[in-house]
């Protein structure tokens, strides 16, 4: 056994001794370490393959169905705290949005019901402000109309 064990370490003690040369010779000749490659790993290695994650992903039907709950509660909670303004029936929303816009109002959502104005706001706080803010009649006909007299656009697009 002590026999064997000098021989492993001068097999060993060889391969230093030669690595050592070839690290003397290299240098020499201007090689780093980087661009060598010992030519047993490249042999031993395969080429890696991207692993498929365990994790499971929601189907498209399941994913449909999650978010259509979700969206029934998000809609649900649109009206939590809401003004109810009277509204001139051929009012469009876009104008009556700019109009709130125009005030700073902070709406969530605005749709109009059976001739009345449903504007969404955040919070009681909103809700309480922008009832004393907004008047009653602001989105009636006499002031619907002067908003739109007074805010159209200067050059209308040309019709060919």
């Amino acid at each position: 056994m002590v026999v064997d064990e000098q021989n492993d370490e001068q097999k060993l003690n060889d391969e230093l001794v030669a690595n050592d040369v070839d690290l003397i010779i290299h240098a020499a000749e201007g090689i780093n370490d980087e661009q060598l490659e010992p030519a047993h790993v490249n042999e031993q290695e395969p080429a890696r393959q991207k692993r498929k994650s365990s994790h499971r992903h929601r189907s498209k039907e399941a994913r449909a169905a999650r978010n259509s709950k979700r969206n029934i509660v998000h809609r649900k909670h649109r009206y939590d705290y809401h003004i109810t303004r009277p509204m001139y029936d051929q009012a469009k929303l876009p104008v009556v949005r700019e109009m709130l816009d125009q005030r700073g109002v902070n709406y969530v959502h605005v749709k109009e019901v059976e001739g009345l104005l449903w504007i969404g706001v955040k919070n009681e706080m909103d809700k309480r402000t922008y009832q004393r803010e907004i008047p009653q009649d602001m989105f009636q006909y006499e002031n619907y109309e002067r908003y739109r007299r007074q805010h159209r656009r200067r050059f209308k697009p040309r019709h060919k």
